[in-house]
C-alpha cells in the first residue's frame, strides 16, 4: 500500500502520505469519480452527486488539479458539482462550483497548498484557501492532517465568510486495504465561539489493479460541536486511477 498515490480530500486521507514521501519528480497523475450521496433522517438519498477530480503532476514537485468534489476540499458532505439529484440545502442547481487546486512538495512530510474555489453560483462565492499537508508514517500507522484557512473574495455576508478548516485523520493498513479514521475542526472566524462543529467519518481504501483504487467512506459533517446534527450524514463512493 505505500505506493498508492496522494488523494486530496477527506475520502482521500487514507493514502495521504505517499504524495509526501514519494520521490521528488515521479509522475502521480490521477482522476477521480466520485458519488456523494446525502443520508439526511427522512431525506436518504438527497442530495446525490456526481463530482470529477483531476491531477497533474510536474517533475519540479508541483501538483495542479481541477476539483468538484466536497472530498477535494475536506468536507463529509454530500452536494459537490455536478448534481444529479438536488435538494433545497445543498445540491440547489446542477452546477454548484468548482476550484483550482496546487500544491508544492516542499519537505518529505510537509507540502503546502492553495486552493481557488468557486464555492457555489447562486451567489457566486469565491474563495481562496492557503493551508498544508503534513503527513507522517510509522510502520503501517499514518497520521496526517491538511489544515487551511479559507478566505471569501465576495458575498461574505451571504454564506462566503473567512472560515478555519482543521482536518486530521489516523489510518493503517491491513492487508491490501487502508482503513482510516477522520475528524477534525471547522469554523467561521466571525462566529467561532459558536459557530464550530467536529466532523467523524470512517474511510477505508483498496487497491483493485496497479492503475485503480476504490473507497468508500461514511461520516457526518457535523457531528460534535455547538452546531452538531447527528441526523445528518454522508455516504461517498468513489474510483481512482492513476499512473
Amino acid at each position: 500500500m505505500a505506493r498508492l498515490s496522494y488523494r486530496s480530500g477527506v475520502r482521500r486521507y487514507v493514502v495521504a502520505c505517499a504524495l509526501l514521501t514519494a520521490t521528488r519528480g515521479a509522475g502521480a497523475d490521477e482522476v477521480d469519480l466520485t458519488l456523494e450521496v446525502g443520508l439526511r433522517a427522512r431525506a436518504l438519498g438527497a442530495p446525490v452527486a456526481l463530482a470529477p477530480d483531476a491531477w497533474l503532476d510536474l517533475p519540479s514537485g508541483w501538483r495542479f488539479g481541477v476539483i468538484h468534489s466536497n472530498a477535494s476540499v475536506d468536507r463529509v458532505a454530500a452536494g459537490g458539482s455536478l448534481c444529479v439529484r438536488t435538494d433545497d440545502l445543498e445540491c440547489t442547481h446542477v452546477y454548484r462550483g468548482s476550484g483550482i487546486d496546487a500544491l508544492w512538495r516542499w519537505r518529505p512530510q510537509l507540502a503546502p497548498r492553495a486552493r481557488l474555489l468557486l464555492r457555489d453560483v447562486d451567489p457566486v462565492k469565491p474563495a481562496v484557501t492557503l493551508g498544508a499537508l503534513a503527513s507522517w508514517q510509522r510502520g503501517r500507522w499514518i497520521v496526517g492532517g491538511d489544515p487551511y484557512l479559507r478566505l471569501g473574495l465576495a458575498n461574505r455576508d451571504r454564506g462566503n465568510r473567512a472560515a478555519i478548516v482543521l482536518p486530521a485523520w489516523l489510518a493503517a493498513d491491513v492487508g491490501r486495504a487502508r482503513l482510516a479514521f477522520i475528524t477534525g475542526w471547522d469554523g467561521e472566524l466571525a462566529i467561532l465561539g459558536d459557530g464550530w462543529h467536529i466532523p467523524i467519518a470512517a474511510s477505508a481504501t483498496v487497491r483493485t489493479t496497479p492503475a485503480i483504487d476504490l473507497s468508500l467512506t461514511f461520516g457526518w459533517p457535523s457531528l460534535l460541536g455547538p452546531q452538531n446534527d447527528f441526523r445528518n450524514r454522508a455516504l461517498f463512493v468513489a474510483g481512482a486511477w492513476h499512473r
